[in-house]
Formats: C-alpha cells, structure tokens, sequence
C-alpha cells in the first residue's frame, strides 16, 4: 500500500509518501512546499495543489492521509486564526477535490495520531510507526 500523507497549510504544506508491504514501512520521498504570504492567496493555492496533484500523479498512492482539521476555542488573536482557519479549509478542500479526481481514499487522523512535522527550516521527521485503522494506516 502506498500512502501519500500531508500536512496541509497555505504557508507550509508538507508531505511524505510512504510504501506499506509485508516486510515493513519504507519511506519513499518527502518535502516541503513553501509559499510567501505576501503573496497573491489565489496564485497561493493554485500553486500549492498544483504541486499536490503532481505528487498523486507521480507516485500514485493508494491513499492519502492528512490531519483532521481541529482548532482551539476562541482566546487570543482569534482574528489571525481566523484567517488561517479559513485558508486551511480552502486547502483541505482542493485536496480532497484532486483526491476524488484521481478517485484515490482520503483518510484523516487525529492531530495526536499526524506523526509528520516540520520546524521551519523545513526539516521533516518522519514517524516510524504505524498502527492499523479503518480507512489505512494511522501516520
């Protein structure tokens, strides 16, 4: 089974894919693509699933697994995560739009459970172990 996994933000999206078989985990290729915020939003996501649906089309996966989108209750700068709440949606939706696309399952996990994580110099780690669920394998 080979799983695409994404960590999905208009600033910061970030993605692994990983291979699945008897023998065990094997991590293919990862990376992160970056877009400026000062930049136009539209061109933003345009250029952000562009570059996803090169991915699916690349490595055909067998699903993709992204974060379950969660967000704190309201406090402090709520305004700014708004904001950020409003284009991660938009992303989210593109993603599973392309997914439907290429008629390929979308999983979602728990923030707790997403084991892919970025600093922000846009190093990655990757989490070794996988444990079984419903759609495909928790990340």
């Amino acid at each position: 089974m080979r799983i695409l996994s994404i960590d999905q933000g208009i600033a910061n999206f970030g993605y692994a894919v990983l291979e699945k078989d008897d023998s065990g985990v094997k991590l293919v290729t990862y990376g992160c693509f970056v877009t400026k915020s000062q930049g136009d939003q539209q061109k933003r996501i345009y250029d952000l699933i562009t570059n996803f649906e090169n991915l699916v089309i690349e490595f055909k996966p067998d699903q993709i697994a992204h974060e379950r989108l969660f967000f704190s209750p309201p406090g402090k700068n709520m305004r700014k995560k708004s904001a950020s709440i409003l284009n991660t949606n938009m992303i989210t939706g593109a993603i599973w739009y392309i997914a439907g696309k290429h008629n390929i399952p979308v999983a979602q996990y728990s923030p707790q459970s997403v084991c892919i994580f970025s600093s922000r110099s846009a190093r990655w780690s990757v989490c070794s172990s996988f444990s079984t669920s419903g759609a495909g394998y928790a990340l």
